[in-house]
């Protein structure tokens, strides 16, 4: 049997979302460095730098001060690793909508040591106790320096993933993957600047809308009836899609209207069967909407050509 075989055979024994005494979750795979830590070898930063690090690191506890226990050594002190801004907050958020595991390149000592501090780290903010699924390293990776979902215990259509390297990750995966912005603390990050994010406006922030959205999207189609053919990377796609040309949507009203559409064309359906169109019908009228390139300041896709019903 072929590899394609044995991973839709691994996948059909896979849990999918779990909706277990009113908690509705999917998974969530979060990738460790420069995406929710910064982690680097104390030897190779100069004393310069580490200063600068440290000065940056004091100004923002006096900003913060909860980001007094954000920044440890590992490995007797060969190693420094700072959480990125937001990461408990996020990490609390995250936990209440998805099953949370990590998933990266590093060793399998490593990926634990970072689990356990932010574990501790999460814990601190009165959240809850903070739990992880599984924790993946590279020693887990089925294929030699490139992570998969096939190692992960959900059914890959249940899965999101936020990593700063999207290319990493099996080509089949790659839609289910939500790209977050590296994060740098120590030195100077490549782009030459030496800014910490804002905790509350930062990258973190920014995905938890994403998978706010997504989660919202998920669950809605389930409670409409349509469980079905469930696939998280397609609802990220029209997420992004949506993102793209209207900026972060409102959750609330965005369902809202969405139901609303709904049942009006279950309405029509019914009226149809029954040999009429109803009274309302009159008044329905369909538009073109073409969305062009070039706009909102960003590089867009070829126009995409939308039929909607405006009542």
């Amino acid at each position: 049997m072929g590899s394609g075989g044995r991973r839709e055979d691994q996948e059909a024994l896979m849990p999918q979302s779990s909706v277990v005494g009113g908690r509705k979750k999917v998974h969530l795979v979060l990738d460790l460095d420069h995406t929710l830590v910064h982690c680097v070898p104390v030897s190779k930063l100069t004393l310069q730098e580490y200063s600068a690090s440290m000065q940056k690191k004091t100004m923002m506890i006096s900003r913060n001060p909860t980001a007094a226990g954000d920044t440890h050594l590992l490995d007797g002190g060969a190693l420094v690793l700072k959480f990125r801004p937001g990461v408990r907050s996020f990490l609390e958020e995250a936990s209440a909508m998805f099953d949370l595991s990590i998933y990266t390149m590093g060793t399998r000592h490593y990926a634990n040591q970072v689990a356990a501090r932010l574990v501790r780290h999460a814990s601190r903010g009165g959240g809850g106790l903070l739990s992880f699924v599984k924790v993946i390293s590279r020693e887990d990776c089925t294929v030699a320096k490139q992570k998969g979902l096939d190692v992960v215990p959900s059914h890959r259509r249940a899965v999101l993933v936020v990593d700063d390297k999207p290319k990493v990750w099996a080509r089949e995966d790659r839609d289910n993957v939500v790209t977050i912005s590296p994060y740098y603390f120590f030195g100077l990050n490549k782009g030459g600047k030496d800014e910490e994010e804002e905790e509350d406006k930062g990258e973190l922030s920014r995905v938890l809308g994403v998978l706010k959205e997504v989660h919202s999207r998920f669950f809605h189609q389930l409670e409409e009836g349509e469980g079905g053919e469930r696939d998280v990377a397609q609802i990220l796609k029209r997420v992004r899609l949506f993102m793209l040309y209207h900026g972060p949507p409102d959750v609330s009203s965005l369902l809202h209207h969405h139901g609303r559409r709904r049942r009006r064309r279950h309405q029509e359906e019914e009226e149809k069967e029954e040999g009429g169109r109803g009274e309302d019908w009159s008044r329905i009228k369909r538009i073109k909407i073409v969305f062009r390139s070039g706009t909102c300041g960003v590089a867009s896709p070829p126009p995409i050509a939308t039929t909607a019903t405006i009542l």
